[in-house]
């Protein structure tokens, strides 16, 4: 299943995916408060991917055919959707530090899945 196929049925899991994306925001909100270090937001952002990852059983296995690859074993699968999280966060953190980038790529990113 993929992280962003989640249907209505599965309240469940929508549940720990917005604990883990409040998680997230609680960091972004405390940074531009506080000043906090870099090693403090990185192990909150490994728990708010473990929650995703582990808690709603929810990491990425296919690969729908891209370079010749369409299945990994799940013993693959959980570090590389664990990478990928972590990848993710912090790369549109970094497009964060410059003003309005950040806001312009989340609306034109959310805008395309609505």
């Amino acid at each position: 299943m993929s992280l962003f196929t989640l249907f209505y049925n599965q309240t469940d899991r929508i549940i720990i995916f917005l604990t883990a994306s409040f998680i997230v925001i609680i960091i972004g909100i405390r940074d531009d408060l506080i000043e906090l270090s870099a090693v403090y937001k990185l192990g909150l952002q490994i728990i708010a991917v473990s929650v995703v990852l582990f808690g709603g059983d929810m990491y990425e296995r296919s690969f729908y055919g891209i370079l010749g690859i369409y299945m990994i074993p799940d013993d693959l699968a959980y570090p590389f959707t664990f990478f990928i999280g972590l990848f993710m966060i912090n790369s549109y953190n970094l497009c964060d530090g410059i003003d309005g980038l950040a806001a312009l790529m989340g609306i034109i990113i959310f805008s395309s899945y609505g």
